[in-house]
């Protein structure tokens, strides 16, 4: 039987994270909300600590704040205590957060103030705020794109390098990072035209990156240039079903948004990508995109590898898979609800093993699985 403890952070005006008990023995499954972990207003992004699985990074609108998770008799138990927050002056809409690969920094980007920023930890404390960036430029949709709208900050997984995608400016900056947490500006790749990159995903190898466009609905292939970070454009693929035109599908329509991709991740193999759609119109549950990866560099998606099936619900925000790749949870936003598929590590295919609805009525957004064990009964 394996037994898991997934978390959920939620959206905007919840006030609490979802902790969901998961349970298959192989043919079956199950997954139900066990507690809800109150943390502040709106703890849409949580992130695990890259060396300590217990402490979580959660952002909120205004503050960036760790918790630590500590295990009780069984999965479904467990102390939950709040180490630290901090709030960055005039920050109100904080949308991503994320640690350094040796956990001594923490990043995180301001939406509506278009800046990044890094932020110095002691143990697990966030202590003070270190360096800020205010990001410039406009994109080709005025109505989303009329300044700059920083989404993600991640650092590349072997390098001193940090990716952040800005919607509004439709580019994808390269900072430096050094030793003390400071960073400048090193480059921006120029993302097709009315794009809006959301978040990135890194190919196993380190020399490629994957940036899904929340408005374009297409994942962009860049090759990474080993010497300095620089990216270089590839291939653009579409992640819609058949039928929607990728041209116009994320664009506002009146005063309503069209179609939206929302994330996209890269299994540890490297054969697979993932990718979110979010705000299909007129359909009971929007989609997920699985897509081969090519073996040879730069490893792009095969377009012809394409299938899109159902995410079980209406705005599958955030999608994660467990450590092995094995397990992916999928949180549908809009319908209070959380799926958990399994992979086929030769296709890539998905099978649905689980699902429910949270009786908190809480929005899931981003996942971690905060514990995963197996036994024989």
């Amino acid at each position: 039987m394996l037994r898991s403890t997934i978390l959920w952070g939620t959206y905007k005006t919840n006030t609490s994270l979802s902790s969901t008990s998961f349970r298959y023995d192989g043919s079956s499954g199950s997954i139900a909300e066990t507690a809800v972990l109150p943390c502040g207003t709106g703890p849409t992004w949580i992130q695990q600590h890259p060396m300590d699985p217990t402490v979580v990074l959660v952002v909120d609108g205004s503050e960036l704040r760790t918790y630590q998770h500590n295990e009780g008799p069984s999965l479904d138990s467990g102390s939950w205590q709040h180490l630290s927050s901090f709030a960055p002056p005039n920050w109100q809409r904080i949308v991503h957060g994320s640690w350094s690969t040796d956990a001594s920094t923490i990043f995180a980007v301001d939406y509506d103030a278009a800046e990044v920023a890094s932020f110095a930890v002691e143990g697990f404390d966030i202590t003070a705020e270190i360096k800020r960036i205010t990001l410039s430029g406009h994109g080709a949709y005025a109505p989303l794109q009329s300044s700059p709208h920083p989404h993600q900050v991640v650092q590349h997984p072997h390098k001193p390098w940090l990716y952040v995608s800005d919607l509004g400016a439709d580019r994808i900056h390269v900072l430096d990072l050094d030793h003390a947490g400071d960073i400048s500006l090193s480059s921006s790749a120029p993302t097709p035209p009315a794009f809006g990159p959301r978040h990135v995903a890194f190919h196993p190898r380190g020399d490629v990156l994957y940036s899904i466009g929340e408005i374009g609905c297409g994942v962009t292939t860049y090759e990474i240039n080993q010497s300095n970070g620089s990216l270089t454009s590839v291939v653009t693929v579409s992640t819609l079903p058949p039928g929607l035109d990728p041209t116009t599908a994320g664009l506002n329509v009146g005063s309503a948004r069209g179609v939206m991709a929302g994330e996209v991740i890269v299994t540890k193999d490297g054969k697979h990508l993932y990718a979110s759609n979010r705000n299909q119109q007129n359909v009971p549950q929007d989609t997920l995109a699985i897509f081969n990866l090519d073996s040879e560099h730069p490893y792009a998606p095969v377009m012809t590898s394409k299938r899109v099936i159902g995410s079980e619900g209406l705005v599958p925000r955030g999608i994660k898979f467990d450590r092995k790749d094995r397990l992916l949870a999928v949180g549908n936003q809009n319908s209070s609800s959380v799926y958990v598929f399994e992979r086929d590590v030769h296709t890539g295919n998905l099978t649905r093993i689980a699902g429910s609805m949270l009786p908190s009525h809480n929005q899931p957004t981003a996942a971690i699985w905060l514990s995963q064990s197996e036994d024989e009964h």
